[in-house]
């Protein structure tokens, strides 16, 4: 079972479920998960900062940077999610549950 974090919007009527804990698309896709999920700020940061260590790096410090880097993707990126849709879309936490799925955790909100 993993966690979910619940957020609505009411003003919208919209809902958004997150998973909580450690997401395997933003530790493989990195700054294009964060470009899918308008964390634009942090993605372009860290794109940015890719390029120049690309350069200024060898090898095998520019390696250690990019999986050290898509550990933090991994661990912070829902997190991050969270936060934005929380401060800048004005979502509001209503429930954090445990589900077996997405699905799931929509319906025990609902119930």
């Amino acid at each position: 079972m993993s966690s979910f974090c619940v957020l609505e919007n009411s003003s919208k009527r919209e809902i958004e479920i997150i998973k909580i804990g450690f997401s395997w698309k933003a530790f493989f896709l990195t700054f294009f998960w964060g470009f899918a999920n308008k964390l634009w700020v942090i993605s372009s940061i860290y794109l940015i900062i890719l390029c120049l260590l690309g350069f200024a790096l060898d090898d095998g410090l520019f390696y250690l940077y990019i999986f050290t880097s898509s550990l933090f993707w991994g661990i912070y990126g829902n997190d991050i999610l969270i936060n934005y849709y929380n401060q800048k879309l004005r979502f509001e936490v209503v429930k954090l549950t445990s589900a077996s799925s997405q699905n799931n955790a929509f319906f025990t909100y609902k119930t």
